[in-house]
């Protein structure tokens, strides 16, 4: 017996095709995932408002289902964060007002709200509020627990481990990852399983284990290839060529940076290319090729300005007015830092804002106006002393204490040598007890156990050196 379906429950059954054609497209296409999505949203509101239609509530829920698949894309890709909020907001309403309506939407309406505690928590980890980050995350791990929901649950477990290796909480970070890793690796979920081995390889680049590095990001790169993941690829891509930067070996450097510029270019990913440019040009600082240096440079951070994405405009201008500095251009060269600057102290990021200080005091120093470089350096290791950072308050400990000398004070010259005594010892020390848990971590029987009990412990040092020495490095992480 044929049974005529209503038009509610075909529009609700349309509604979930576009919703998982949405998932399918995002990665290569945002775009066009936007654009059936918006599809999606006309279909359930034109049911809305028919006047036949039936069971309210499948329809509330069907249109906070796709507003928050909206709002993912909008955060993640479209870096739209105030508009992704509101379809949140809405998402949520309609989800709440369709639980309110029949109970047994009760279980959707909690997977639907860790979703969103999710996208929250992207939102967050975008603009660098970690803590806040990560209390969005643990809202959402807690919701996919009661809901059952292993695969959500995982996935938020790969990204509160990118936000512990970003705040160098390594062994926390890994036991995140190698949870989701064995569950992704069960279940086959290759694009998933991508995102882990590229966050693993960020911990291991962090602490400056580069081969270790290489294999989890090549990992990730071959699985990208396999399922035709151009975004991935450019990602990985882009992380491969900082690791061999590090490791001094610019030709392949250039090479995995070209792989990532292209690559980006063909999903007209405008912040991955301007990353890959950025990068290219530290590459040809590098090899002293000034025009392409200032070629690439010139282009990134035209993007960078012409996308709003302040951290990297900031932190472009910032390591470009450090290069003029290395070439005595002093003039352009405080003109460029304090711009990069008043970029930082627009968006709030202290640890940018006493980086460049630190830089223009230098320039101070060189250019014979020490009074000056003594305030300015004065105030940014106040700042980095009060926020904890460390190897700036080293430097700027070093940098005090000689221009105090030359100006022929030597009671505050050997203040600022026994602070800068007193930070060496700490990282010296840190960097003694890292050599100690290598040793420990060789004895360790099992593999993954040993990578936990080896992180957990392990110091800070090398990623701080690691943070300042680049020249121009932007770090793509794996959330999902």
């Amino acid at each position: 017996m044929y049974i005529e379906l209503s038009s509610t429950t075909k529009a609700v059954q349309k509604a979930e095709i576009i919703e998982e054609i949405s998932i399918q497209l995002k990665d290569n296409y945002p775009d066009s995932a936007l654009a059936i999505l918006n599809q999606g949203i006309d279909l359930i509101k034109k049911e809305e408002n028919n006047p036949k239609a039936r069971n309210q509530d499948e329809l509330l829920m069907s249109m906070a289902f796709l507003m928050y698949r909206k709002a993912d894309i909008l955060a993640s890709f479209s870096r739209n964060y105030e508009q992704a909020k509101e379809y949140l907001q809405q998402a949520n309403i309609n989800g709440k007002k369709a639980a309110d309506l029949n109970k047994g939407n009760a279980s959707r309406y909690d997977l639907l709200r860790g979703n969103i505690y999710l996208v929250k928590g992207n939102i967050d980890f975008f603009v660098n509020n970690y803590d806040s980050c990560l209390v969005n995350y643990k809202n959402a791990s807690e919701l996919f627990k009661i809901t059952g929901n292993t695969f959500d649950l995982m996935r938020c477990y790969n990204n509160m481990g990118s936000v512990n290796r970003i705040i160098e909480n390594f062994g926390t970070a890994l036991e995140y990852l190698v949870e989701a890793l064995n569950y992704f690796e069960e279940t086959n979920d290759k694009s998933s399983l991508s995102a882990v081995y590229t966050n693993i390889g960020l911990i291991y680049e962090s602490i400056s284990d580069f081969p270790q590095a290489v294999d989890y990001f090549q990992k990730a790169m071959q699985i990208n290839e396999e399922i035709g993941n151009t975004r991935l690829m450019a990602i990985n891509s882009l992380n491969l060529g900082n690791v061999f930067l590090n490791l001094g070996e610019i030709q392949k450097a250039r090479y995995y940076y070209e792989l990532s510029l292209n690559n980006n270019t063909k999903i007209n990913n405008r912040l991955g290319v301007a990353n890959a440019m950025i990068n290219l040009a530290g590459v040809y600082y590098a090899l002293n090729d000034t025009l392409k240096f200032k070629e690439f440079y010139n282009n990134g951070v035209t993007i960078f300005k012409e996308i709003q994405n302040w951290e990297g405009y900031a932190s472009s201008l910032h390591k470009y007015g450090e290069s003029l500095l290395d070439l005595k251009q002093y003039d352009k060269a405080l003109k460029t830092l304090m711009e990069s600057r008043e970029v930082f102290s627009r968006i709030n990021n202290r640890l940018g804002i006493v980086g460049v200080d630190e830089i223009i005091a230098s320039l101070y120093k060189e250019t014979g106006n020490p009074q000056k470089a003594i305030q300015i350096a004065s105030q940014a290791y106040e700042e980095a002393v009060k926020n904890d950072f460390k190897l700036n308050s080293l430097k700027l400990s070093q940098l005090l204490s000689t221009l105090w000398e030359e100006q022929g004070n030597p009671t505050r010259s050997l203040f600022y040598l026994k602070a800068y005594n007193a930070f060496n010892d700490e990282l010296n020390a840190i960097e003694s007890h890292k050599n100690v848990m290598e040793m420990e971590a060789r004895f360790q029987s099992e593999k993954k156990q040993s990578q936990i009990d080896f992180l957990k412990n392990q110091s800070e040092l090398d990623a701080l050196k690691i943070k300042h020495q680049r020249l121009f490095i932007y770090l793509s992480i794996g959330v999902i």
